[in-house]
C-alpha cells in the first residue's frame, strides 16, 4: 500500500486469482479519495472492472464507468456514461462534472 501511495505517476497491481487484487485495489481507491485525488482503474476484462467497482459502490464513492453498457454488470448500469448522459445533460459545466468524477474506470481493448 506504501509504494502505491507514494508512487508518482501509476501503479500495476497484478497476481494469480484469489491473492487479493480486488481487495487490495478497492482499500487503495478508498483512500486516495479520501486523500482528494482522481482515480483511473482499467482491467483487461469488463468483469474486473465491475467486481472493484461493486465494492466501492457499498462504500457510496462516486465513479464514472466507461465502456459498452451491454458488457457491464447490471448493478453498475446507472454509473455508466450512456446512463450518465441520458440524464440530460444541458450545460458544458454538466458535461465537464460528468467526466471529472473522482473515480473513472474503463475496460482496455488489447
Amino acid at each position: 500500500m506504501k509504494k502505491v501511495l507514494l508512487s508518482k505517476d501509476y501503479t500495476l497491481i497484478v497476481g494469480i486469482p484469489g491473492t487479493g487484487k480486488t481487495t487490495t485495489i478497492c482499500t487503495l481507491v478508498r483512500i486516495l479519495h479520501a486523500c482528494g485525488f482522481s482515480v483511473l482503474l482499467t482491467s483487461y476484462t469488463h468483469s474486473a472492472v465491475d467486481n472493484i467497482l461493486l465494492k466501492l459502490k457499498r462504500f457510496k464513492i462516486s465513479f464514472l464507468r466507461l465502456g459498452r453498457a451491454q458488457k457491464v454488470h447490471h448493478d453498475i448500469l446507472p454509473f455508466t456514461e450512456e446512463s450518465r448522459r441520458a440524464e440530460g445533460i444541458q450545460t458544458l459545466e454538466e458535461l465537464e462534472q460528468l467526466y471529472s468524477k473522482e473515480v473513472a474506470a474503463f475496460l482496455r481493448i488489447m
